[in-house]
C-alpha cells in the first residue's frame, strides 16, 4: 500500500504494471489472490477513499463527530458497519480497486501464529493454527521473518496440515454458515457438543471443530505425543 493507505498500491515496492503481470500469472495457473484491508481510513485529504467516506458520511462517530484512531497509516477515520451506506460505500471501494488491478478476491486467509523459536515449536504452532477458522500466516515489518517457507521442515509439515484443510474446506463452510444462522461457534470446547460427558467439562487442551472433528495439538515444547480423551463415537487420524 502507499503509506498504508487501503486501496493503493505502493509505487516504488509495487508498482501497478508489476502487479498486474504478477496477477494475470496467478489467475493462469488458475491460482487466486488474496489481500487482507485493515479498515482504518487515514485523515488525508489528497486520499481519494476518504473524501468519498467523507462526503458519504459512513464513519463512526463520537458527540456528532468522527471518531478518530491511529493505526498504521497514523490518524485514522473508522467505517461504520453498521450503518447501511457504509457497506455500499465500501463494496464501490472494493470494486474500483479491482478494476484497477484486476484483482479476483477468494478463499480464506490463512493464520498459523508461527513465533520465533524452535523448529518443533514453530512445526506445532502451524498444525495447531491451521484449524483455526479464521487461519494465515502473518507477521509484520518489525518482526523478525517467520514465513513458513524459510524452515525445510516447516513448510513440509504446512503443506500437509494446510493441505487437510483445504479437504476440508466443505466442512468449514458448513460450520461458518451455521454460525452466521444458528450463532453456534466453529471452534468450540468439547462440552459443547457433548454436554452430557462431564469429563470434558475441565478439558482445556483439546477442542472440536463443529461436532465431527477434534484437535488434540501439541501444546509443551519438545513434546512429541498428547495425551487425549476421545469421546463417544468411532473417531479416526485424518493426518494419517
Amino acid at each position: 500500500m502507499d503509506g498504508f493507505k487501503d486501496f493503493t498500491l505502493d509505487p516504488i515496492n509495487f508498482p501497478m504494471d508489476h502487479v498486474s503481470f504478477f496477477l494475470k500469472k496467478l489467475h493462469q495457473n488458475d491460482q487466486k489472490y488474496v489481500l487482507i484491508v485493515d479498515p482504518g481510513i487515514s485523515i488525508n485529504n489528497t486520499y481519494n477513499t476518504y473524501k468519498r467516506g467523507m462526503e458519504e458520511d459512513v464513519f463512526i462517530k463520537h458527540d456528532n463527530m468522527p471518531y478518530q484512531g491511529v493505526v498504521w497509516p497514523g490518524n485514522i477515520y473508522y467505517p461504520d458497519f453498521l450503518n447501511s451506506a457504509t457497506g455500499i460505500f465500501w463494496r464501490k471501494e472494493i470494486e474500483n480497486f479491482n478494476n484497477l488491478i484486476y484483482v479476483v478476491f477468494h478463499g480464506t486467509l490463512l493464520k498459523s501464529f508461527v513465533t520465533a523459536g524452535f523448529i518443533l515449536r514453530k512445526i506445532s504452532f502451524v498444525k495447531l493454527g491451521a484449524f483455526y477458522p479464521f487461519a494465515r500466516d502473518h507477521s509484520a515489518n518489525d518482526t523478525t521473518r517467520q514465513e513458513i517457507y524459510i524452515w525445510e521442515l516447516v513448510a513440509e509439515a504446512a503443506k500437509k496440515v494446510l493441505g487437510l484443510r483445504y479437504q476440508l474446506l466443505s466442512y468449514f463452510y458448513i460450520l461458518m454458515y451455521e454460525a452466521h444462522t444458528k450463532g453456534t461457534p466453529i471452534a468450540r470446547p468439547l462440552f459443547f457438543s457433548f454436554p452430557q460427558d462431564t469429563n470434558t467439562y475441565d478439558i482445556s487442551t483439546q477442542f472440536l471443530l463443529g461436532k465431527g472433528v477434534m484437535i488434540s495439538p501439541v501444546l509443551k515444547q519438545e513434546a512429541t505425543s498428547v495425551e487425549a480423551y476421545f469421546l463417544v463415537g468411532n473417531w479416526f487420524d485424518l493426518l494419517n
